[in-house]
Protein backbone atom coordinates (compact mmCIF):
# COMPACT_ATOMS: atom_id res chain seq x y z
CA UNK A 1 0.00 0.00 0.00
CA UNK A 2 1.26 3.98 -0.77
CA UNK A 3 1.93 5.98 2.81
CA UNK A 4 -1.50 7.52 0.99
CA UNK A 5 -3.54 4.65 1.70
CA UNK A 6 -1.90 3.80 5.16
CA UNK A 7 -2.74 7.14 6.03
CA UNK A 8 -6.31 6.72 5.07
CA UNK A 9 -6.99 3.81 7.15
CA UNK A 10 -8.73 4.38 10.41
CA UNK A 11 -8.65 2.10 13.55
CA UNK A 12 -12.38 0.85 13.01
CA UNK A 13 -11.01 0.03 9.46
CA UNK A 14 -8.44 -2.23 11.02
CA UNK A 15 -10.86 -3.52 13.69
CA UNK A 16 -12.81 -4.84 10.58
CA UNK A 17 -9.87 -6.56 8.69
CA UNK A 18 -9.84 -10.28 8.22
CA UNK A 19 -6.55 -12.17 8.87
CA UNK A 20 -5.24 -11.38 4.95
CA UNK A 21 -5.87 -7.75 5.13
CA UNK A 22 -4.00 -7.44 7.93
CA UNK A 23 -1.13 -8.98 7.30
CA UNK A 24 -1.23 -7.55 3.94
CA UNK A 25 -1.44 -3.76 6.05
CA UNK A 26 1.55 -5.37 8.40
CA UNK A 27 3.78 -6.00 5.36
CA UNK A 28 2.67 -2.83 3.94
CA UNK A 29 3.47 -0.96 7.02
CA UNK A 30 7.01 -2.58 7.42
CA UNK A 31 7.70 -1.79 3.59
CA UNK A 32 6.98 2.24 4.54
CA UNK A 33 9.00 1.95 7.67
CA UNK A 34 11.93 0.25 5.21
CA UNK A 35 12.00 2.65 2.59
CA UNK A 36 12.49 5.21 5.43
CA UNK A 37 15.97 3.89 6.83
CA UNK A 38 16.74 3.06 3.08
CA UNK A 39 16.23 6.87 2.03
CA UNK A 40 18.67 7.31 4.95
CA UNK A 41 21.41 4.89 4.36
CA UNK A 42 21.32 6.67 0.42
CA UNK A 43 21.84 9.98 1.45
CA UNK A 44 23.99 8.84 4.80
CA UNK A 45 26.13 6.57 2.49
CA UNK A 46 26.95 10.73 0.99
CA UNK A 47 27.71 12.07 3.51
CA UNK A 48 30.75 9.15 4.75
CA UNK A 49 31.99 9.18 1.29
CA UNK A 50 32.45 12.48 1.18
CA UNK A 51 33.86 12.74 4.34
CA UNK A 52 35.92 9.70 3.47
CA UNK A 53 37.25 11.29 -0.12
CA UNK A 54 38.26 14.74 1.51
CA UNK A 55 40.38 12.94 4.32
CA UNK A 56 41.78 10.90 1.07
CA UNK A 57 42.41 14.20 -0.82
CA UNK A 58 44.31 15.92 2.60
CA UNK A 59 46.31 12.57 3.02
CA UNK A 60 47.19 12.24 -0.72
CA UNK A 61 48.04 16.14 -1.17
CA UNK A 62 50.19 16.40 2.01
CA UNK A 63 51.81 13.01 1.02
CA UNK A 64 52.97 15.26 -2.19
CA UNK A 65 54.41 18.23 0.03
CA UNK A 66 56.51 15.63 1.38
CA UNK A 67 60.49 17.83 1.66
CA UNK A 68 61.80 14.53 0.86
CA UNK A 69 59.79 13.76 -2.23
CA UNK A 70 61.48 14.52 -5.62
CA UNK A 71 59.44 17.39 -7.20
CA UNK A 72 58.95 15.29 -10.57
CA UNK A 73 56.67 12.56 -8.62
CA UNK A 74 53.92 15.59 -8.00
CA UNK A 75 50.75 14.66 -10.52
CA UNK A 76 48.29 16.24 -9.91
CA UNK A 77 46.44 14.23 -12.10
CA UNK A 78 46.96 11.15 -10.45
CA UNK A 79 45.37 12.99 -7.42
CA UNK A 80 42.10 13.55 -9.14
CA UNK A 81 42.14 10.11 -10.26
CA UNK A 82 42.93 8.85 -6.86
CA UNK A 83 40.03 11.16 -5.19
CA UNK A 84 37.25 10.55 -7.67
CA UNK A 85 38.18 6.57 -7.38
CA UNK A 86 37.55 6.73 -3.90
CA UNK A 87 34.50 8.59 -4.11
CA UNK A 88 32.60 6.72 -6.85
CA UNK A 89 33.62 2.99 -5.87
CA UNK A 90 34.06 3.93 -1.83
CA UNK A 91 30.14 5.51 -1.97
CA UNK A 92 29.38 2.25 -3.59
CA UNK A 93 30.78 0.47 -0.93
CA UNK A 94 29.24 2.60 2.06
CA UNK A 95 25.81 2.41 0.73
CA UNK A 96 26.02 -1.13 0.41
CA UNK A 97 28.03 -1.65 4.18
CA UNK A 98 24.74 0.47 5.27
CA UNK A 99 22.26 -1.68 3.81
CA UNK A 100 23.24 -4.43 5.72
CA UNK A 101 23.32 -2.95 8.49
CA UNK A 102 20.03 -1.58 8.16
CA UNK A 103 18.67 -4.81 7.69
CA UNK A 104 20.02 -6.37 10.16
CA UNK A 105 17.49 -4.44 12.51
CA UNK A 106 14.83 -3.33 10.27
CA UNK A 107 11.96 -5.47 10.33
CA UNK A 108 11.57 -6.40 6.68
CA UNK A 109 8.49 -6.91 5.18
CA UNK A 110 7.92 -10.54 4.69
CA UNK A 111 9.88 -12.32 1.22
CA UNK A 112 11.90 -9.39 1.21
CA UNK A 113 15.89 -10.46 1.13
CA UNK A 114 19.05 -9.66 2.21
CA UNK A 115 20.07 -8.82 -1.43
CA UNK A 116 16.97 -6.57 -2.49
CA UNK A 117 17.60 -4.65 0.87
CA UNK A 118 20.85 -3.44 0.00
CA UNK A 119 20.01 -2.82 -3.81
CA UNK A 120 17.74 -0.74 -2.43
CA UNK A 121 20.12 0.86 -0.39
CA UNK A 122 21.96 2.04 -3.86
CA UNK A 123 18.81 3.09 -5.43
CA UNK A 124 17.94 5.21 -2.52
CA UNK A 125 14.51 7.39 -3.24
CA UNK A 126 15.25 6.67 -7.08
CA UNK A 127 13.52 3.36 -6.79
CA UNK A 128 9.81 2.98 -8.71
CA UNK A 129 6.80 4.37 -6.43
CA UNK A 130 4.48 2.08 -4.72
CA UNK A 131 1.55 3.62 -6.57
CA UNK A 132 -2.35 4.19 -4.97
CA UNK A 133 -4.69 1.18 -6.33
CA UNK A 134 -6.76 2.23 -9.36
CA UNK A 135 -9.29 0.27 -10.62
CA UNK A 136 -8.84 -1.36 -13.99
CA UNK A 137 -12.44 -0.71 -14.82
CA UNK A 138 -12.07 3.09 -14.32
CA UNK A 139 -11.24 5.27 -17.48
CA UNK A 140 -8.51 7.13 -17.34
Amino acid sequence: MSRRELDLITEHDRQSFGRNMTYYLTNSERAQRLFRYVDAAFFLSFVVTGLGVTIAYVLLKASYYNPNMKPSTYDPTFLLFATTYTGVFGWAFVAMLLGLIFSSFVDKPYGVSLKQVVFLALRGPFRPAIRDYEDPRRGR
